[in-house]
């Protein structure tokens, strides 16, 4: 695929019937794009969990992003595997925690309150603690892991954890 294909290709699964300039030199993005015309959501859905595998980290982040937003629940294995790729980048691993979240994904509390150990990134932390919040707010699993990040060495995440505590998740 050529290089500008991923991310045309990207946009045009996010915004399906916008339009796409398409320079003289991508034509084979172009070629890529077009060829959603004939995709229904099914086939748009595939193709965004593919690019949860693609090489540039942004490509991966907006997959996610995309993916929950879009509550794509087949897109749960893949989400969860980027969440537990200790090697991943901690923005996708982060927006990966937050998809599953809005797919009310239960099955995956472990996967996500693993993510959250000590010596995780902030902004996976709050993405998990958003996560739980969104699908479980009652749950024990969520109150415990609230109350772990409520003194987080971290002062953002253990003020959100107090936030989240005091407005009713984790209480």
């Amino acid at each position: 695929m050529h290089r500008l294909a991923a991310p045309m290709t990207l946009l045009a699964l996010l915004a399906p019937g916008c339009a796409i300039y398409c320079p003289v030199y991508a034509t084979s993005g172009c070629v890529e794009v077009a060829k959603l015309d004939g995709l229904g959501a099914q086939g748009r859905h595939e193709a965004l969990i593919g690019y949860l595998d693609d090489e540039r980290s942004w490509v991966r982040e907006e997959a996610a992003k995309a993916l929950g937003r879009h509550h794509v629940r087949a897109a749960q294995p893949a989400l969860r595997a980027r969440l537990n790729d200790g090697s991943e980048r901690r923005y996708v691993r982060a927006e990966a925690a937050r998809a599953l979240g809005r797919l009310g994904a239960r099955d995956t509390t472990s996967d996500l309150r693993a993510a959250a150990r000590a010596d995780a990134a902030p902004e996976l932390k709050l993405a998990v603690l958003e996560a739980l919040c969104t699908m479980d707010p009652a749950g024990p699993d969520t109150q415990a892991t609230v109350q772990g990040l409520v003194t987080d060495e971290d002062v953002l995440v253990a003020s959100a954890a107090k936030h989240r505590q005091g407005t009713g998740c984790g209480s």
